[in-house]
């Protein structure tokens, strides 16, 4: 009996020694993994040129949350100098900005923007005193404006590891900056005065621009709305007749959506690395109301609580590097175009659901996220067949402008924009094109991916490049 017992003891020690053994072991392979997932999201183009800009400005700053890259040398420390300025002067345009909020002309605009279709004909006619009032109020904003989105960002400063919150001020203000750049244009547009109405809509794009560098999704959806102004300012502002050649050609030479999507396929990395944030503190006692902004519940504290235990550590580590791994992968997704993006999202839909519950935390905000995300990827298409339209619809009018008709297909303008005439990003055909002697429909079919003939619903419909939209029934 005495034997059996001490057997028993010498197995339980045994059994007891290689579950110590295997989970020192998990715990090390795990956190070597997690580690090497974290290092490749860190050392992606985008992180390292935010790391760098981040720590040149930050160089010789008490706190700085981004160590230094050493000394400076002349030219990082003029570049550094320069961004310095830039965003003081962005600063200064702000606070003019905030000064108008009181303005009678601005409150009459946007009550009956509140009542109007924005940048409507009906809406242009009824705000037509206010606006031009207003337009000659804030010339010299206006001006100051135009200099800033010429000279470039950043606008503010941008600092990942608190969030994307800290740019809020900032893009609310560029958003209103941009208003006042589609006010100027259009009562410019109304003067035949298009030099300074295409200057306001660059102006505009250009601020976009600005925006689109920061690597947030905040930003990428600040962004799509300002060039959403900037696309109705020039359907509304500019002669459907068409411009002067040198004119037409500064609006067909914006930028491409390859570009657009790269930069909103970065701001998923960029937030990838903020939301790393929640797993860090996951072992320091985060709160069940820290990780949702508000609910509380004992149970989920307490099961945050042993998970954040040493002893669940190799879980945690396979959670975040799997949430760095799923991340990465749809940002690659999102350098796509929609047509072939939207497939493949929602086979990550289908990953992010069968994640186990051993990685609760990358299955909780990654179900959350994923939708989310194929949202915005339809928004940025959507915005980015917005601008195509806008580019070869400009080219279409110059087109007729110069021979007397529309073209009898797009291919007739491929040399005004480059070369190549886009298609479709929610299609990956061309763009609907169907000329007539006295005027053209140009649209894309929308995210319903059905033609429905040029009618606009702002849910699913077309989007349809200027005045030949037909609204539903």
């Amino acid at each position: 009996m005495k034997a059996s017992r001490e057997r028993l003891l010498i197995v339980l020690a045994v059994s007891v020694l290689l579950l110590a053994v295997v989970f020192i072991r998990m715990s090390a392979v795990t956190e070597r993994n997690r580690r090497a997932a974290v290092e490749r999201l860190k050392n992606s183009d985008v992180i390292q040129r935010y790391r760098q800009m981040h720590s040149v400005e930050n160089e010789g700053t008490p706190g700085a949350s981004i160590e230094s890259a050493g000394d400076l040398s002349n030219e990082s420390q003029s570049a550094a100098d320069a961004r310095k300025e830039r965003i003081a002067a962005f600063a200064r345009a702000f606070e003019r900005v905030d000064a108008l909020d009181n303005n009678e002309n601005l409150r009459k605009i946007e009550d009956i923007s509140s009542e109007k279709s924005w940048l409507g004909e009906e809406w242009a006619d009824e705000v037509a005193v206010p606006l031009e009032q207003l337009v000659e109020q804030v010339h010299d904003l206006i001006r100051e404006i135009r200099s800033l989105a010429e000279l470039g960002g950043p606008a503010c400063e941008l600092d990942l590891s608190n969030g994307a919150i800290s740019m809020s001020p900032a893009l609310s203000r560029l958003r209103q900056m941009t208003r006042l750049l589609a006010y100027d244009a259009c009562v410019r547009g109304k003067e035949c005065n298009y030099s300074e109405a295409i200057g306001d809509i660059l102006a505009s794009l250009k601020l976009a621009d600005i925006v689109r560098d920061q690597p947030t999704l905040f930003s990428q959806l600040t962004a799509m709305s300002i060039e959403a102004v900037s696309c109705g300012t020039a359907e509304l502002a500019l002669p459907e007749a068409g411009l002067p050649s040198d004119l037409a050609s500064k609006l067909t030479q914006c930028t491409g959506g390859a570009d657009l999507r790269g930069k909103f396929a970065d701001s998923l990395l960029g937030d990838c690395l903020m939301a790393l944030e929640a797993f860090e503190k996951v072992p320091e006692g985060l709160t069940c109301e820290q990780l949702t902004g508000g609910r509380s519940s004992v149970m989920i504290d307490l099961a945050l609580r042993l998970y954040g235990s040493r002893f669940a550590r190799p879980w945690l580590n396979m959670d975040e590097e799997a949430y760095v791994d799923t991340i990465q992968r749809i940002a690659e997704i999102a350098r796509h175009p929609y047509y072939e993006t939207l497939p493949l999202m929602h086979d990550m839909e289908q990953v992010a659901e069968g994640l186990s519950l051993t990685k609760p935390m990358s299955l909780w905000m990654l179900n959350i996220m994923i939708p989310s995300y194929t949202r915005s990827i339809e928004s940025q298409a959507h915005f980015e067949a917005a601008l195509d339209l806008m580019r070869i619809g400009i080219s279409v009018e110059q087109y007729r402008a110069s021979t007397g008709s529309y073209p009898a297909t797009l291919d007739a303008i491929a040399s005004s924009i480059g070369g190549t005439v886009p298609v479709d990003p929610f299609t990956g055909q061309p763009y609907r094109y169907q000329p007539s002697s006295a005027s053209f429909l140009l649209y894309s079919v929308g995210p319903n991916l059905t033609d429905d003939g040029g009618t606009v619903d702002r849910r699913a419909g077309d989007i349809v490049w200027r005045g030949q939209e037909k609204e539903k029934d």
